[in-house]
């Protein structure tokens, strides 16, 4: 018998920060679940992905960058001039990530590309274990301090959320604040846990504040331990999985983003749509865009 009455309880509950006994043991079992579907044979996956990134309506550069599909953008980048899609076997992809740089123009730019360069060097054999992300973030971070002119490790960072395909499970991963969801059965799930301050802010009644990060990619790691947020589930034909930048859900709430995924028939234009209602509410950030759905 499944512990969960549903898979956003699941996802929610791997998410969780703080567990009891009882999530705890059940957590194990989870482990053991997925250890023996391992040893199963499965039908092998398929995936349509689109994605985007734009320099919004305000910035004067663009600090979001990817890694898809072996590439990333150049260091110093606008916008692209249309959403790029893809179809391709879950097998070929291996991994996919969103880039947030923060430090100021070109600092952003420098950092969200070292992260990008050292995805794609990291993951080129694919990861299919949870420490095996852990170990990449590390590996990502120290090349992002390298890459940083600021050897103190103070002057660039960058966020990161990314997803990693294995045989019929996905992994989600993340490193400061970029969002990242899973769009099934008309419920849109947030597979993300937010680095910030926001709890602490909220304790002292300063909500109004925006939330500082307390994780991200370029941390000097003598300062503080990296520590990134990573959950799995099991596939489902038709699952969609949505990985960007602040930039759109600062300007697009989570239930305008569900609505838009509810009558997704084309994703590259679904990912056109979300663009521009990021762009028509105001489109003060720089906006990256990755949409991606599994089907057999």
């Amino acid at each position: 018998m499944n512990p969960f009455d549903s898979f956003k309880e699941r996802i929610l509950f791997l998410n969780k920060k703080i567990k009891d006994t009882r999530e705890i043991l059940l957590e194990q079992f989870l482990q053991m679940e997925e250890e023996e579907e391992y040893t199963k044979e499965v039908e092998e996956y398929k995936l349509e992905y689109a994605y985007i990134s734009h320099i919004g309506k305000f910035r004067a550069g663009n600090e979001d960058n990817y890694a898809i599909g072996g590439n990333c953008l150049p260091q110093n980048h606008q916008s692209m001039k249309e959403v790029i899609s893809r179809k391709e076997l879950v097998s070929e992809v291996k991994a996919m990530a969103v880039f947030d740089g923060i430090g100021g123009a070109a600092h952003g730019e420098a950092a969200s590309y070292a992260a990008a360069k050292s995805f794609l060097k990291w993951t080129y054999y694919g990861l299919t274990k949870e420490k095996e992300i852990d170990y990449l973030v590390q590996r990502m971070n120290q090349d992002v301090c390298q890459a940083d002119p600021d050897k103190d490790g103070n002057a660039m960072g960058t966020t990161m959320t990314s997803i990693f395909f294995n045989r019929d499970r996905v992994f989600f991963s993340n490193i400061g604040d970029s969002p990242s969801y899973l769009y099934r059965s008309e419920e849109l799930v947030p597979v993300y846990c937010p680095h910030t301050n926001a709890d602490f802010l909220k304790a002292m009644g300063l909500e109004h504040k925006k939330p500082k990060l307390t994780q991200y990619l370029g941390m000097n790691e003598e300062n503080i331990l990296l520590e990134p947020h990573i959950s799995s589930l099991k596939m489902k034909d038709n699952d969609i999985y949505l990985l960007c930048s602040d930039g759109l859900t600062d300007m697009v709430k989570e239930e305008d983003i569900k609505k838009t995924l509810s009558g997704c028939q084309n994703l590259k234009k679904t990912v056109e749509e979300l663009l521009s209602y990021a762009l028509n509410h105001g489109g003060k950030d720089n906006i990256t865009i990755l949409l991606c759905r599994v089907y057999k």
